[in-house]
């Protein structure tokens, strides 16, 4: 990322004064990479694809990719692009999100959308997704690994979980 400058310019820099880089290593073949190759494949238009083929193929891109983050977004880069921003809203919206860039910054433009997940790494995937929706998002980059490493944070469980 840092190479690649995308976090440059006066948006790239208000991102990256959000976030922080985290290194991560490569990702097993458990049930957390089928969650990354599912995640992926839900937000991705693929041409000439049908639904569950990634997931099916998830053991191949594993071997082919190391379990590396970055390879396994090359080996798909080139077959695959995000839904369309309206598509995205759509998708969002039906999962009660806001549908308007207004509706998902507070009065200082600061989003109120996060996302979280298990290490962070798909979440990442959904605030570019939101980005892309002009829907501005925030990622909680330590995710569920973070958050319930401390015993004293609340969590909540259950059908309502409010």
């Amino acid at each position: 990322m840092e190479r690649a400058g995308l976090l440059s310019g006066t948006r790239g820099e208000q991102i990256a004064g959000r976030f922080s880089m985290i290194r991560t290593g490569p990702f097993g073949r458990g049930q957390q990479w089928q969650s990354l190759i599912a995640a992926l494949e839900d937000g991705l238009r693929l041409h000439r694809h049908d639904d569950g083929t990634l997931v099916q193929l998830a053991p191949y891109l594993h071997s082919r990719s190391g379990g590396m983050i970055g390879s396994l977004l090359r080996l798909v880069g080139d077959a695959g692009l995000f839904r369309s921003p309206a598509e995205l809203r759509s998708r969002f919206a039906g999962l009660g999100l806001p549908t308007s860039p207004e509706q998902a910054g507070d009065a200082d433009g600061q989003p109120v959308i996060g996302a979280y997940c298990g290490s962070g790494v798909t979440a990442a995937h959904e605030v570019l997704a939101l980005e892309l929706a002009g829907l501005p998002a925030a990622l909680y980059v330590g995710s569920w690994s973070q958050w319930s490493s401390d015993p004293a944070r609340p969590i909540a469980t259950g059908a309502d979980p409010g």
